[in-house]
């Protein structure tokens, strides 16, 4: 009897870490798929990834894209939550202005945030830019 607790228990556990596995994965492929786009400089495709509640801030923070490009762009490293609800990631940005072509380059911070009815990581900050770390 003790033996059918401890494998129910285990297979209990070994479901929850999967699941979470599944959450982690998720959110390194949604940040590598940002900063993609980002580096793509498509402003409609990277409203994709925000949520629904930062979007309208960062249509208009997404202004100040016109005029950058982008020459890489990398998630450097990733803080989720224990509990993986939200997370904070760091990404490396080089780019330059197309008036100016000094490369410029930064460790922006951005904060992520699992969205429980979509299943789906969204980026909470009302910038592309995230702030600084």
């Amino acid at each position: 009897m003790m033996l059918r607790f401890y494998l129910l228990l285990a297979i209990v556990f070994f479901a929850f870490g999967c699941i979470s596995l599944t959450k982690k994965a998720q959110l390194e492929e949604m940040t590598k798929m940002y900063a993609r786009a980002l580096q793509g400089g498509d402003q409609s495709e990277l409203l994709n990834f925000v949520h629904p509640e930062s979007q309208q801030q960062f249509m208009k923070n997404a202004l100040a894209l016109k005029g950058l490009q982008f020459s890489g762009v990398e998630v450097k490293k990733i803080f989720p939550d224990e509990k993986l609800n939200s997370a904070i990631v760091l990404m490396n940005l080089e780019y330059y202005s197309l008036e100016d072509p000094s490369l410029l380059a930064s460790v922006r911070q951005f904060n992520w945030a699992y969205d429980q009815q979509a299943k789906l990581w969204l980026l909470k900050d009302p910038s592309p830019f995230g702030s600084r770390q």
